[in-house]
């Protein structure tokens, strides 16, 4: 049975160090990442976050 885990990603490298090390320790898991705007990230962050497909 596959467990999930919820990860609040601001796209800053704590957030993307958080997402990347859950990710490594349960792999076969299914991993949600939340955006969370925290107002002070790069603008370009938007670009390859909210408009990916």
């Amino acid at each position: 049975m596959k467990n999930n885990h919820v990860v609040f990603f601001s796209g800053g490298v704590s957030s993307f160090a958080v997402a990347d090390f859950v990710k490594q320790q349960y792999p076969n898991d299914n991993i949600l990442l939340y955006f969370t705007d925290v107002l002070i990230e790069s603008e370009d962050l938007y670009l390859y976050t909210l408009f990916r497909e």
